[in-house]
């Protein structure tokens, strides 16, 4: 079952169709030509003997024909997908009338950034490319760190998708402190409350999604539409049901992770976003411990075992 994070990624270009333009255009220098129309179109590739399917496919219809463009969330190295990447680009090709088909992959871990960029397709006698696929990957280090309420206020779905790819950045909550800012600035609630609720979605329970849901705590104004006053529902069931064990146990690696984070910048002690990155994802309690004991008189992060 995807996770909501997965969902989100996907799910935020069919909120906003004309992302997949602007993303095509400015993260990637591509040149598109004047778009007359974009349509979700069938993501079930399956024949009868194979079932495929991806999460998003748009048609852009545009002055110089069709664009289709796949769009993939991916969050770690999975070998068994350039296979189906591959059926994707070939069945769509194919289906529409050999118009042109870009793949997206969007990561929002480097590591599987890195790994989604490397050559992918169908290999012939000596390791020759019978079917090269070269997917565009969004991921940390192309998707634009939105820092300015303005900016956020006058494109909030880049600004989503920004947050959610830099979840793991350790600006992570200047990243939302802007779009929370952008969000006070927009003449259409209903907007903002759905961009609200669909990023806490997204953020899950994590450290950046605890911070989101404190952004919109301290707001002066409640959200008053329907999809708002759901939200609020559910956060106090959920945070009922926080109490339970595998609840706490998150919550507590979470806060560790945290902690020994903070031990580092309080004293001045240097580290990689890589060595960040992995100091948050740590679930072992007693790792966690160990670590901030160890990080109290550490002169380099290279004194943590």
């Amino acid at each position: 079952m995807p996770s909501a994070s997965h969902q989100q990624t996907h799910d935020i270009f069919k909120l906003d169709p004309g992302l997949i333009v602007r993303v095509l255009r400015d993260c990637f220098g591509l040149t598109i030509p004047n778009v007359q129309q974009i349509t979700e179109v069938d993501t079930d590739h399956s024949t009868k003997v194979t079932v495929r399917q991806s999460d998003t496919v748009l048609r852009l219809t545009t002055d110089e024909g069709d664009l289709i463009t796949v769009i993939e969330p991916q969050g770690a190295k999975d070998n068994a997908k350039p296979a189906s990447w591959c059926w994707y680009v070939a069945k769509l090709h194919n289906k529409y009338e050999r118009c042109r088909v870009e793949l997206l992959v969007v990561c929002h871990d480097e590591n599987a950034a890195n790994w989604a960029s490397k050559p992918i397709g169908v290999r012939g006698l000596t390791g020759r490319w019978v079917m090269p696929v070269r997917p565009l990957v969004l991921g940390p280090d192309n998707t634009p760190r939105i820092l300015d309420p303005a900016t956020a206020s006058q494109d909030p779905h880049m600004a989503v998708l920004s947050a959610l790819n830099h979840r793991r950045d350790r600006n992570i909550t200047d990243i939302l402190d802007a779009l929370g800012g952008g969000l006070r600035k927009l003449e259409d609630s209903d907007l903002a409350d759905q961009i609200a609720e669909f990023l806490e979605d997204g953020l899950g329970i994590s450290s950046a999604g605890e911070h989101w849901r404190k952004i919109m705590d301290t707001w002066e104004v409640r959200w008053t539409s329907k999809s708002a006053q759901e939200r609020w529902r559910r956060a106090e069931a959920q945070g009922q049901a926080m109490g339970k064990a595998e609840g706490k146990a998150e919550g507590k690696a979470e806060e560790r992770a945290e902690m020994v984070l903070r031990i580092l910048g309080h004293r001045e002690i240097s580290i990689t976003q890589e060595q960040f990155d992995r100091i948050l994802a740590c679930r072992d309690l007693k790792q966690l411990d160990r670590w901030a004991d160890e990080a109290l008189d550490a002169r380099d992060i290279d004194d943590l075992s």
